[in-house]
């Protein structure tokens, strides 16, 4: 039987390896799996897209989830549980993809998986005499390393936050590694159930990356269509099509102290799904105002908090790539063309899928651990030091 030793010293002596990323995001709508063949690693990487799927969760698993990330309604032996499920449902799910892809099990090599964020509270809270900052994803990589017979790397969040950062967001540094340019000003935005930006002016390296959380993706709008409507989000952005943006309701949602933090910041649907849509709720401004009108308001402000943030770099002739759940509300993706005229705006689909780019990310980023790469970037997390992200379990 291989040694851990062994298993890594085979790994980065093969000049190219099949290595599969696994995302499931705020939104719990489902996972993300991409295949990717990487070669080398740092800014040597180089990479191919073998393969890539997207599969739901079971309903009972989903509610679940959203049960367990809400504090109040959460349970110790639930989540327990969950974790143990998620380690054997993301391995699944990676090996229904490389089957569908028309790949072989023993082709695969390695695996990233982010897990499932339950809670992130990026900011110092005293316990007894200590200071901590925390963050919290479930998962297990022990069932997902026995079912897949490869080595997987989970947990890639703790190590930048006990170096004081955010731990978040890590996708950056995948970003500025592929996609930053000498001859054009880039911004990479994901709408998941967070809105997180990256900005890469042309020439930029990877310290001087700027990137953070904008505020909320999809989790408001999520959250408003499964109260009023019973649906899960809003498909292609159709509800909010329906309504009238409530200009005075507008104002009222930008006043959130989280606007007026300077990056690195970051954020989750703790703060922004349901507990938001209760204080908006609240508002005198709500109340007279229908759900489609309310639907509206709440697209048109993640739009807004988006535009304002890419705005306020002032790149010339700037592209603007947009991936994650989000471009499939066309509502959502028109009213960004509108609020940023002059910019290239677009899918990031005219480089990678948007639907799989983070699970993507955390095929490299596993890649990067392999060769003891750290993968934060202090000016973005806020960390006091580089980190090497991410802990390793074994099919042993």
């Amino acid at each position: 039987m291989a040694t851990p030793y062994e298993y890594l010293r085979d790994l980065q002596g093969k000049p190219e390896r099949l290595v599969a990323g696994v995302m499931s995001g705020t939104s719990i709508d489902g996972i993300d799996v991409a295949l990717v063949v990487v070669r080398g690693y740092g800014a040597a990487t180089e990479w191919t897209l073998e393969g890539k799927g997207v599969y739901t969760f079971p309903e009972d698993v989903r509610a679940l989830l959203r049960k367990n990330a809400i504090p109040e309604t959460s349970s110790v032996e639930e989540i327990s549980a969950l974790h143990a499920v998620l380690g054997r449902l993301y391995a699944d799910a990676v090996l229904r993809c490389v089957e569908a892809s028309g790949l072989r099990t023993e082709e695969l090599d390695l695996a990233g998986i982010h897990g499932q964020t339950l809670f992130h509270h990026p900011d110092a809270t005293m316990l007894g005499e200590h200071s901590v900052r925390f963050t919290f994803q479930i998962g297990s990589g022990a069932e997902a390393a026995h079912r897949l017979g490869v080595p997987v790397i989970v947990d890639f969040r703790s190590s930048d936050v006990a170096a004081g950062g955010q731990g978040a967001p890590l996708v950056p540094y995948v970003d500025a590694l592929l996609f930053r340019s000498d001859e054009r000003n880039r911004v990479l935005v994901n709408i998941g159930g967070i809105a997180n930006l990256t900005i890469l002016a042309s020439g930029s390296s990877i310290q001087d990356v700027v990137a953070y959380d904008a505020g909320p993706g999809n989790c408001l709008v999520d959250a408003m269509m499964r109260r009023f409507f019973g649906k899960p989000f809003d498909d292609g952005g159709m509800t909010a099509a329906r309504g009238t943006v409530v200009e005075g309701l507008l104002h009222r949602m930008h006043e959130h102290p989280f606007f007026r933090q300077r990056p690195p910041k970051s954020t989750g649907t703790d703060v922004f799904g349901e507990s938001f849509l209760d204080r908006i709720l609240d508002f005198p401004e709500a109340r007279k105002w229908s759900p489609e009108d309310l639907v509206a308001t709440a697209t048109y402000f993640t739009a807004e908090i988006i535009a304002r943030a890419v705005l306020e770099y002032d790149l010339p002739e700037c592209e603007v790539l947009i991936g994650g759940g989000g471009t499939r509300n066309k509502t959502l993706m028109d009213h960004l063309a509108d609020l940023l005229p002059g910019m290239d705006v677009s899918s990031l689909s005219v480089v990678i899928d948007p639907d799989i780019k983070e699970a993507f990310c955390f095929a490299v980023l596993a890649n990067e651990w392999l060769f003891g790469q750290p993968a934060n970037i202090p000016n973005v997390t806020g960390a006091r030091r580089p980190a090497l992200l991410g802990a390793c379990y074994f099919p042993l």
